[in-house]
């Protein structure tokens, strides 16, 4: 298993609280992962994508998706809305107190559909902590065969 991060700071809090011996921990760029396409069964990014540009946050989806085997799982967790009006404004409210720019053009952006171009198919959403918190479980798409094109040639 191996976990990156851009910063050694978090990479240093991630090993104060690691558990297992199992972790290898690097600092790694995630627009740019040192890694093989498919290297990995499962990709995993938790409470970064919202501190990124669109530009950046997509990139870091792709090589996600590169780095995963076909068929293999992505997980996405990060903030969410809860449904209704009330609780929305709140959280919204409360956590862009504490957050960055990047946070409410999150919030604005439709993450579903980015993860869907990109090549996520999405097997699972589900809220929590009241709906501020999503998370996102899907697979790498095989990239589409057409037999009666491949046939033609």
């Amino acid at each position: 298993m191996t976990a990156v991060d851009l910063t050694e700071s978090m990479l240093a809090v991630a090993q104060q609280h690691n558990q297992t011996d199992r972790v290898k921990f690097e600092a790694a760029d995630a627009t740019h992962l040192r890694f093989e396409a498919g290297s990995f069964d499962v990709a995993c990014i938790s409470f970064a994508l919202h501190d990124m540009p669109l530009p950046i946050r997509t990139r870091v989806l792709q090589e996600m998706v590169r780095v995963t085997r076909p068929d293999g799982v992505i997980v996405i967790v990060d903030y969410g809305l809860p449904r209704n009006k009330l609780g929305r404004a709140l959280i919204y409210s409360l956590v862009s107190l504490y957050e960055a720019e990047y946070y409410r053009q999150f919030i604005a952006s439709d993450l579903e559909a980015l993860l869907r171009n990109i090549g996520i198919e999405i097997m699972g959403k589900r809220s929590t902590l009241l709906g501020a918190v999503t998370i996102f479980t899907g697979r790498k798409e095989e990239p589409p065969t057409h037999a009666w094109f491949n046939s033609a040639l």
